[in-house]
C-alpha cells in the first residue's frame, strides 16, 4: 500500500449497476404552472417529514424543451402517477410528448446552501 492508501477506489465497494434502484421514470404530461404537475406513471416517489425532499431533473421532453436540463424539488406527491415539482413552466412551450424525470438526490428547497450542489 504505497503512500498509506488502499489500491483502486480507496477500498470503497459500490454495488454493481444491476443493484442500483431505478431512478428514471417516463413522463406522459407536464402542466404549465408556477409549480408544474408532472405525470410520470408509477414514479414511486414518496415524501417523509424526516427525510430530505427528492429532487428530479428532466431530459428528452418534446415540446416543452425549456424544461430539459432543469431540476426541481418535489413539493407534493399527488398520487402514484403525479407529482408537483418546484419548476415554473407557465411561460414554457406546451408539453407534447416523451421525456424522463430522474431522481437526482434530495435536500430542502428552502435551504439556499443545499441548492448549490447536487
Amino acid at each position: 500500500m504505497p503512500g498509506g492508501f488502499p489500491a483502486g477506489n480507496g477500498g470503497v465497494t459500490y454495488p454493481s449497476p444491476n443493484e442500483w434502484p431505478i431512478t428514471v421514470f417516463a413522463i406522459t404530461g407536464i402542466t404549465k404552472s408556477v409549480n408544474a404537475k408532472v405525470t410520470a406513471p408509477s414514479h414511486g416517489i414518496t415524501l417523509s417529514s424526516n427525510a430530505s425532499v427528492p429532487r428530479v431533473d428532466f431530459t428528452q421532453v418534446k415540446g416543452m424543451k425549456e424544461i430539459n436540463g432543469q431540476f426541481g424539488y418535489v413539493l407534493q406527491v399527488v398520487d402514484a402517477d403525479n407529482i408537483v415539482v418546484q419548476v415554473n413552466t407557465q411561460f414554457f412551450s406546451p408539453y407534447l410528448s416523451g421525456g424522463f424525470i430522474n431522481i437526482t438526490g434530495g435536500s430542502s428547497p428552502d435551504d439556499p446552501l443545499t441548492n448549490l450542489f447536487p
